[in-house]
């Protein structure tokens, strides 16, 4: 097997979850709950007695206007209009369109810790860990699925230290959590953090923790009208559908590195066993 195969090889299948309490995470926040919602809604056509949740993580917010909360650092989208969604912060504006434009689901938002300069990554970790545990615990998934866009929760992206950064700090959380859940990049390099040779050393190294690979085209037109209506053509979801009828081998990402990525890459999803996932050569962060 070539390095590349490895965005191919093996073909993953998703599980039958049968009777099963599925949570869904956009672990990035931003315009990962989109990935989020279409895995949501293609899991839930395959699997029609599964229940099904989805959401997104983030820092704490001023305004959750059109949001319950559920505890202290749990929210969930309610059905009363905003007055003005332009006050609110821009993934929680995403969180409501999505709501808005399709009540399959009614997303969880799982606020979290933002890292200062001056806090002991270790200790921010644990905070992290804290927060989450008590919201997930709430939730009580059996099995949980992270997605991130693009994979700087991987590679590292342009962070001097990953071990902080939002992802894998939120990937570090749902390790200490303990339940089994499946990491999932989605078109991986579309966020334009990580070069092609990044990505491809991440993989090899994750050889313990990878399951394989599957096509995210039907997904990507599953988020295709939010996406196009919602979102810049700079963002993750609308670059990925760009590459799904682009001719040329590779295309330049028009952000952070601006490195060319096979276009290829840009329209599968690889999944890792989140559990064994180490990332970095880092340990991984026990219970």
């Amino acid at each position: 097997m070539t390095r590349t195969n490895r965005f191919t090889e093996p073909i993953y299948k998703f599980s039958d979850y049968i009777n099963c309490n599925v949570l869904i995470i956009g672990i990035g926040g931003g315009s990962d709950i989109i990935g989020a919602y279409a895995l949501g809604k293609f899991l839930k056509a395959t699997n029609p007695n599964t229940t099904i949740n989805i959401a997104v993580a983030v820092t704490p917010k001023s305004d959750y206007d059109g949001f319950d909360n559920l505890q202290e650092n749990l929210y969930q989208v309610n059905s009363e209009k905003v007055s003005d969604i332009s006050k609110l912060h821009h993934t929680l504006q995403i969180v409501k369109e999505i709501y808005n434009f399709d009540q399959l689901f009614s997303p969880y938002v799982l606020v979290r810790p933002k890292y200062r300069q001056d806090t002991n990554i270790l200790r921010h970790q644990k905070d992290v860990a804290e927060v989450l545990s008590k919201s997930l615990t709430f939730l009580n998934p059996d099995f949980i699925i992270a997605t991130d866009n693009g994979g700087d929760s991987l590679t590292g992206g342009v962070s001097d230290n990953v071990e902080k950064e939002f992802d894998r700090t939120g990937l570090r959380a749902l390790q200490k959590f303990g339940k089994p859940f499946e990491y999932i990049v989605l078109g991986p390099g579309c966020d334009g953090e990580s070069t092609k040779e990044m990505i491809l050393n991440s993989i090899e190294q994750e050889k313990h923790s990878f399951k394989g690979a599957f096509s995210i085209i039907e997904l990507a037109k599953l988020w295709s009208s939010i996406s196009e209506e919602f979102l810049p053509k700079d963002r993750t979801p609308n670059i990925i559908l760009s590459a799904i009828n682009f001719s040329h081998q590779e295309i330049e990402i028009p952000r952070h590195r601006k490195p060319l990525i096979p276009v290829e890459w840009l329209k599968v999803g690889i999944v890792f066993n989140g559990l064994l996932f180490k990332g970095d050569n880092q340990q991984i962060f026990h219970k």
